[in-house]
C-alpha cells in the first residue's frame, strides 16, 4: 500500500488515502474535505440508523464510511471493491472510525463467478474489469462474485440502499443479481454517465420494474428522469421499484414531478420575516426595507413572488412535491424577471436557484451575465432582496466592502461549478484563485484549492500556513496539514 495519509472529511470521518495530491481522491478530499458529488449529503440525510446498504465499487470508502456513519452502529454496511491497494486504505479507514458495522469484501461483481482482470489506472476511480482479448500496461487478478450469490452467503436480507459504480460493469451485475433485485426492493444508486448517458442501464433497470430518478440537490430529494433531456454535469442517478417510490414520496425525499397548486403567500413576507436575518443581509436590510416602500415596476411583484415562492420550496411543512414545484416556479418567474430588468442581484438570485435545481450548466451562464452586471462602468445597484448566488457567501458579511463581496462571491461560486474539482483545472482557474487573495473574501476551500493547484503544477513544494486556514471550524477541518503537520 502507498504511504497514507489521514484526512478529516465532512460527516464526523477520517479517511486513509494515498498521500499525495498528484492522485485525484486525496486531492479532492484535501480540496473540499468531502467528495464532489451532491449524492453524499443527501444520503448522509438520508440514510438512518439500522438501515442496511450495500456499497458496490467502494473504492477508498467515501460513500462506505459515510453510510456507516449515518446506519450507526445497528446497521450493517456491506462493502465490495475488488482492488487490493484501494481495499487496503478503506480497511484502514474502518478501523480508524471503528465501524464495526462495515464488512468489506474484496472482489469484484459481474454475471458470473470466478476470477478476472482489472485494469489498474492511475487514479483507481477509473479502474475496470478487461473484457475478453483485452489488454492494459497494469493488472490485478480478482475474484469475481455475482450479487445473487454475494448476497446468499452474506446473509443480505431487508437492503435498503445500494450504491452501484463499477466503471460499466452495473449491467452485469444487474444480470447476476436478478434473484436478488426482483426479491429485495432497494433504492439504488447508479453511475449513469460516463462519456455519454447509459440509456442501456437505465432501460436495463426499469425492465424490472426500477424507475430511475435523478437528485434536486437545493432541496435534497428527487425527481423522476426525463429520458432525452439534456442533463450536463450528471453523474448518478436512482432508482427504485414503486412500493420503495411510495415509502420514499410519504418520507419526504420524492417528488412525484407533477405541478400541484401552490399555497396562498404574501410576495414580501419571506424576504422580510427571513432572508433579513442571515449575516449577509446586515449590511442590506435597512436598504431594503427603504426600498420596498417605494419600489415599483421593472417587475418587482413578479420578482417578490419569486421569493416567496423559494421560500416556499424550503418549507419542510410541505411536501416534497410541492417544494419541488415551489421551485420551479420561482426559476421561472425570476428568469422572466431578469429578462425584463436584469440587476445583478436579481441574477445571481436566478443564479442559486438553477443550481438548486440541479441546472448548474444554466447557473454558470446567469453567474457570467451577473458579473457582467456588476462590473460594467456607471453600474448604480438598485436596492432589492436576493439570493447570493453561492449558499457559503450568506455567512461572509460584505460590511461596507459591498462591490468586492459581490465580484468575490460569483467568481467563488464559478470556481465552485465550472468543475467537479480543480484536479482538472487549468491556468485561467489559478488566476481566478490568485485573485480572490486580494479580495479579503477568500473562503477556506478556495486557498486550498489555490495552494493544491500550486502544488500539483510544480509551483509550491508543500502547503503554506494562510490565516484562512489556521484554525479548525466546520469548513476546515484540516487546520494542521496547511501548517506542516501530520493529523
Amino acid at each position: 500500500m502507498n504511504e497514507s495519509a489521514v484526512i478529516r472529511v465532512k460527516g464526523d470521518v477520517l479517511m486513509s488515502v494515498p498521500d499525495s495530491v498528484q492522485y485525484m481522491t486525496p486531492y479532492v478530499l484535501r480540496e473540499q474535505e468531502d467528495w464532489f458529488e451532491d449524492e453524499i449529503k443527501f444520503l448522509r440525510g438520508y440514510l438512518r440508523p439500522g438501515m442496511r446498504v450495500i456499497d458496490i465499487g467502494a473504492n477508498y470508502g467515501l460513500y462506505t464510511t459515510a453510510m456507516a456513519r449515518a446506519v450507526g452502529a445497528a446497521g450493517r454496511v456491506w462493502a465490495v471493491e475488488p482492488c487490493s491497494n484501494t481495499a487496503a486504505h478503506l480497511r484502514e479507514s474502518l478501523a480508524l472510525n471503528d465501524f464495526a458495522q462495515v464488512t468489506l469484501i474484496q472482489a469484484a461483481l459481474s454475471d458470473q463467478v470466478g476470477t478476472a482482470r482489472l485494469r489498474l489506472e492511475r487514479d483507481p476511480e477509473q479502474n475496470a474489469l478487461l473484457g475478453e482479448g483485452e489488454t492494459a500496461d497494469t493488472v490485478e487478478e480478482v475474484s469475481l462474485n455475482t450479487l445473487d450469490r454475494l448476497v446468499t452467503k452474506q446473509g443480505c436480507a431487508g437492503i435498503d440502499f445500494i450504491k452501484m459504480d463499477a466503471e460499466g460493469a452495473e449491467e452485469r451485475i444487474v444480470t447476476g443479481g436478478m434473484t436478488f433485485l426482483n426479491h429485495e426492493s432497494p433504492l439504488i444508486m447508479y453511475e449513469a454517465f460516463t462519456d455519454k448517458m447509459n440509456d442501456r442501464l437505465i432501460d436495463c433497470f426499469a425492465g424490472i420494474g426500477y424507475a430511475s430518478y435523478r437528485l434536486v440537490p437545493g432541496l435534497d430529494l428527487l425527481e423522476p428522469f426525463q429520458a432525452g433531456r439534456d442533463y450536463p454535469y450528471l453523474l448518478n442517478l436512482f432508482c427504485c421499484k414503486a412500493d420503495r417510490a411510495v415509502a420514499l414520496v410519504a418520507g419526504g425525499v420524492l417528488s412525484e414531478g407533477n405541478d400541484p397548486e401552490l399555497p396562498a403567500m404574501t410576495p414580501g413576507a419571506w424576504w422580510r420575516e427571513e432572508l433579513t436575518q442571515r449575516p449577509f443581509a446586515r449590511a442590506f436590510r435597512s436598504a431594503w426595507l427603504t426600498d420596498a416602500e417605494r419600489a415599483a415596476g421593472l417587475g418587482r411583484a413578479e420578482y417578490e413572488t419569486a421569493l416567496a415562492l423559494y421560500g416556499v420550496a424550503h418549507d419542510p411543512a410541505h411536501s416534497a412535491t410541492v417544494r419541488h414545484a415551489a421551485l420551479k416556479a420561482a426559476y421561472k418567474r425570476v428568469l422572466a424577471v431578469c429578462k425584463q430588468a436584469p440587476t445583478p442581484f436579481r441574477v445571481s438570485t436566478a443564479a442559486r436557484i438553477a443550481q438548486e435545481l440541479g441546472e448548474r450548466r444554466q447557473a454558470l451562464d446567469l453567474i457570467g451575465r451577473a458579473y457582467q452586471l456588476a462590473t460594467q462602468p456607471g453600474y448604480s445597484s438598485l436596492e432589492e432582496p436576493f439570493l447570493p448566488a453561492s449558499a457559503a457567501f450568506e455567512d461572509i458579511e460584505p460590511g461596507k466592502e459591498f462591490k468586492p463581496w459581490l465580484t468575490a462571491m460569483l467568481i467563488d461560486h464559478y470556481e465552485a461549478l465550472i468543475l467537479m474539482s480543480s484536479y482538472q483545472a487549468g491556468q485561467g482557474n489559478l488566476q481566478n484563485l490568485e485573485g480572490l487573495c486580494a479580495t479579503g473574501f477568500q473562503r477556506p476551500e478556495m486557498e486550498r484549492r489555490r495552494q493544491l493547484m500550486r502544488m500539483r503544477h510544480g509551483l509550491q513544494a508543500k502547503p503554506s500556513a494562510a490565516a484562512v486556514l489556521a484554525a479548525a471550524r466546520p469548513d476546515n477541518l484540516n487546520p494542521e496539514y496547511w501548517a506542516g503537520k501530520a493529523l
